[in-house]
This record gives structure tokens, C-alpha cells and sequence, in this order.
């Protein structure tokens, strides 16, 4: 689908969908999967009308997408995950960043992404009519029964803005949650009537995982390795057991080891069926835990594609 614009006399034709697009595919063709939801060369300045036009495909049952960026832009790569839909990159061959890519997909090219699109929190609505340049978007993966596990992208306009916090109500649900900053490592556990402190000042975007925190006092991060933490295409299942959690890992021929981090008032203890459990530690100060998983060969199995998966399960529970 072709829209027109004007630069310097010249019409050109660029691949942008239009809102009559958007209801057109959405009410008559039912194999329609994907749409373009920004323009072309994906980047910070499409990041608003990403996120916007996403929450339209969404409402339509289509899912976004973005236009090509570089491997090593982390922002546009994040995005691009977080809207689970496709992603590409534009690098030329032999610059690209590997370890960004394998943030985003498993070592098969599967990508761990969320249920549903990144879109605009509801607070981004009102701020966005206020000028004030700062703002925040959310997608999730749901394990059910209070495991829903959120992704928080924030961002600014400009650099010259102050702190940013979010009332934890503004997220959906109840309880405690353990709010993780993805990049530095840290985090801190916010109840009912809490802030969520998600862009400090002259930052230009932040990343955070928030994960319930459960009856034992177990919050579960997920997957070290990935954006999209506890993505169903990694984590296929969780569930809260009497003192802990306990869930399925997939984990794809080829990719060793995967460390899985979660939040504990004490220390832990981890089994693992078809696994080895390798490098555990608990920090007293943070109460951060992480443990590495490294699959058996005999328990890996053959898919219908002839790559080996493992489907490994975990068990973790206060020491």
C-alpha cells in the first residue's frame, strides 16, 4: 500500500499504510498478519508514530511492524521486538551486532517477543496532550494467575527534562511488583500506592521489567540474555507453586547456557529436569539471584524443522 508526499516539487512514494488501510485490512482480509506502522528508516524520530499507529493494528488484529534499522541501534532493536511482530535490520553484511540480535531471538532465529504489541500507556495519552515530551509504552506476557509480566519502555523528546515516575495503579492489577532496569541491573519493589521511578533526569529512554511479586516473595525477571524476559517463545510456562515458582524453558540447539534472574527476600534453591543448574548466586544487598541452565543432550528433541529444542523444567524455592 503507496501514499504520496511532496519534497523539493517531487512527489515520492513511500510503502506507508493510511487509516483507511489499517480498517480496510483489518475488516476484509482475514490472512492479513503484518502491517508497516511508521515510516521509512526506523528510528527516534518515528518512535511516537510507531507506538500510536501499533495500538491501532492491534485494535484491528494486525500485527506492526517497523522499517529497517542498524543491529547496533539497542532502542530500535528493543522496539522493533517489543512489537511482536517481524524485525529487521538494515546493516550491511558483516557490521552487525550480534549480541544485539540474540537479545531479541533465540539461536534457531525464533524471536522471543511479547503477547501483544508495545503500545502507549493511557498516562502517555494525557501527557502528550500537555506538551510534555516524556513518554511511556507497555507490552506483556501473560502466564496466568497474577504472572503477568510487564515490558516499560519510556522516552523523551529532549534530554532536559525532569525524573519521570508512574503510579503502579497506571499498570493494571494489584500487589507488589519488583520493577527491574534492564540494562543497569538494578530495581526496587513498589506496592498499591507506589511510584514506579522509570526515567531519571537527561535520560533519553529507559527499559524495565516489572514482575508480580508472589505469595513466597519470589519476583521472576526471566531470561538475562533477552529483551522480552519471560517471552512464551523461552518461558512457556510459569507457575507459583506453596513457596516459589516453577515453569518451562525452551531452550534452542546451540545456545548453551542461558541465565535466568529473578528477585528473592532470601537465598534460593534450584532443580532442574534435563538440565544442568550452573553458576547460581544470590546478592544479600540487591536480593537478586540468577542461575545458569545448560541442557542435556539427551534431552533435547527433534522438531519437524530437524532443529534440536530443549524443553527443559525448573523448580525454584526459598532455601
Amino acid at each position: 500500500m503507496a501514499a504520496a508526499c511532496k519534497r523539493n516539487n517531487m512527489t515520492m512514494q513511500y510503502c506507508m499504510a493510511l487509516p483507511r488501510h489499517y480498517l480496510q485490512g483489518g475488516a476484509r482480509y482475514s490472512n492479513l498478519t503484518t502491517i508497516r506502522v511508521s515510516g521509512d528508516r526506523f528510528g527516534k524520530g518515528r518512535w511516537k508514530e510507531f507506538l500510536y499507529a501499533s495500538q491501532m493494528a492491534h485494535a484491528l488484529g494486525i500485527w506492526p511492524w517497523c522499517d529497517v534499522f542498524m543491529s547496533s541501534e539497542t532502542p530500535n532493536i528493543l522496539l522493533a521486538t517489543l512489537s511482536a511482530g517481524m524485525v529487521g535490520i538494515g546493516d550491511a553484511m558483516g557490521t552487525e551486532s550480534l549480541r544485539n540480535i540474540f537479545m531479541s531471538v533465540r539461536a534457531d532465529g525464533v524471536i522471543v517477543k511479547p503477547d501483544v504489541p508495545v503500545v502507549p500507556t493511557d498516562r502517555t495519552y494525557i501527557d502528550d496532550l500537555q506538551g510534555r515530551g516524556i513518554r511511556t509504552a507497555s507490552a506483556f506476557t501473560d502466564h496466568g494467575k497474577s504472572l503477568k509480566i510487564i515490558y516499560l519502555f519510556a522516552y523523551a523528546d529532549s534530554p532536559a527534562h525532569p525524573p519521570l515516575a508512574i503510579d503502579r495503579s497506571q499498570l493494571g492489577g494489584g500487589g507488589k511488583v519488583y520493577v527491574y532496569d534492564f540494562f543497569t541491573g538494578k530495581g526496587e519493589e513498589a506496592g498499591n500506592d507506589q511510584t514506579l521511578r522509570i526515567l531519571g533526569a537527561g535520560e533519553e529512554w529507559s527499559y524495565h521489567i516489572v514482575a508480580p511479586v508472589l505469595k513466597s516473595g519470589i519476583a521472576f525477571i526471566g531470561d538475562a540474555g533477552k529483551f522480552v524476559t519471560c517471552g512464551k517463545e523461552r518461558i512457556a510456562e510459569l507457575l507459583e507453586t506453596a513457596n516459589g515458582i516453577r515453569g518451562t524453558v525452551l531452550i534452542a540447539g546451540g545456545e548453551g547456557e542461558i541465565t535466568l534472574r529473578g528477585y528473592s527476600p532470601g537465598d534460593i534453591s534450584v532443580k532442574a529436569d534435563g538440565a544442568r543448574v550452573v553458576d547460581k548466586t544470590y546478592d544479600t544487598s540487591t536480593r537478586l539471584f540468577s542461575f545458569g541452565l545448560e541442557a542435556k543432550e539427551d534431552h533435547r528433541r527433534r522438531t519437524s524443522g530437524g532443529e534440536s529444542v530443549a524443553k527443559i523444567r525448573f523448580a525454584i524455592t526459598l532455601r
